[in-house]
């Protein structure tokens, strides 16, 4: 009995899910040729290659067949017209820009594709993201989602009762190994089929369902990986920290490798390589030169590597000697 509910409550989820991306593709499909925006379609195919991706690893067996082929094959039906349209239509459009209208004697509005934006919304981008892909700010986004009736996303509530959102985690725990099974990946596969959850109500829901799986799972040793560094200052690691980067707070750090010793340990108010180069200099100047340094590919980082390439050239320039 509990099965049944269970695989009720994911055929409603999961028809759910394909009914809000296939809306907006039949909404553009609908519309006559001048009406289209160009800009609009690959994000309309990649939302449609996502689902038949869904649709054929993790849908494929938990769904009858009928109802498993009527999903794929109009999901893939809309894929071809998509694809026919982008051959169709001309190229060289430019991206979409909100366009400014005069609806009343209040003032310039912009005209923003409200359909595109809905579907943003539902698949999870920030309002910063939808703004630059219909060309406006955040704040029109928010004052358009409020006027279109839906709620801000820290407001927003899932659909589902609490006890049906305890059979669709009773229900994935028994299709996987519930002891390994962390609230993270709970939460990626609520969202995956449609559901609106928050983290807080998953871990609420993993401990009320399992509470001793958590203990189980801190129990298990990782095994640490061997890291051998030879000697003082033959390697340094150096990142940066842009958690707070909101507020003007950039910090950068460096360690030794042999000796863990923290080189250096700086906050700015910017994310400049000259920041961070005049930083690792001072650590340098303090602790003697290392022989290589680790970072990341940030552009933050090229004053370094412009000054070990200058360091490592007078360290390895040949000499010959007189004998």
């Amino acid at each position: 009995m509990e099965e049944d509910r269970a695989l009720t409550l994911l055929q409603a989820a999961i028809a759910s899910y394909v009914a809000d991306l296939h809306t907006p593709v039949a909404a553009f499909l609908d519309q006559s040729a001048d009406q289209r925006d160009p800009s609009n379609i690959p994000l309309l195919l990649h939302s449609l290659d996502d689902l038949i991706y869904f649709l054929t690893q993790e849908v494929k067996g938990k769904l009858p067949m009928q109802e498993y082929n009527n999903h794929l094959q109009g999901t893939r039906s809309y894929r071809d017209q998509l694809a026919a349209c982008h051959q169709s239509l001309l190229h060289g459009h430019t991206p979409h820009q909100a366009r400014r209208i005069v609806p009343s004697a209040r003032g310039w509005s912009l005209d923003v594709n409200t359909v595109l934006l809905q579907h943003l919304d539902k698949n999870g981008f920030t309002d910063v993201e939808i703004g630059k892909h219909l060309g406006c700010s955040r704040w029109t986004v928010r004052r358009r989602r409020a006027a279109l009736g839906s709620q801000p996303k820290r407001q927003q509530k899932h659909r589902y009762t609490e006890e049906d959102l305890i059979e669709l985690v009773r229900y994935y725990l028994r299709q996987n190994d519930q002891v390994m099974v962390g609230y993270r990946t709970v939460l990626g596969w609520l969202q995956g089929q449609g559901v609106t959850v928050t983290r807080k109500q998953v871990r609420l829901l993993l401990q009320e369902l399992d509470p001793g799986a958590h203990r189980l799972r801190r129990a298990v040793v990782r095994q640490r990986r061997v890291y051998k560094v030879p000697f003082p200052n033959s390697l340094w690691h150096i990142d940066g920290q842009h958690k707070l980067i909101r507020w003007k707070f950039v910090i950068h750090g460096g360690i030794d490798g042999y000796s863990r010793v923290c080189v250096f340990m700086a906050a700015s108010d910017n994310n400049r390589a000259e920041t961070v180069e005049r930083s690792f200099l001072e650590a340098a100047e303090r602790w003697g030169w290392p022989q290589r340094v680790r970072v990341d590919y940030g552009k933050e980082n090229n004053g370094i590597w412009e000054q070990m390439v200058a360091i490592r050239r007078k360290w390895y320039t040949y000499k010959p000697c007189n004998v």
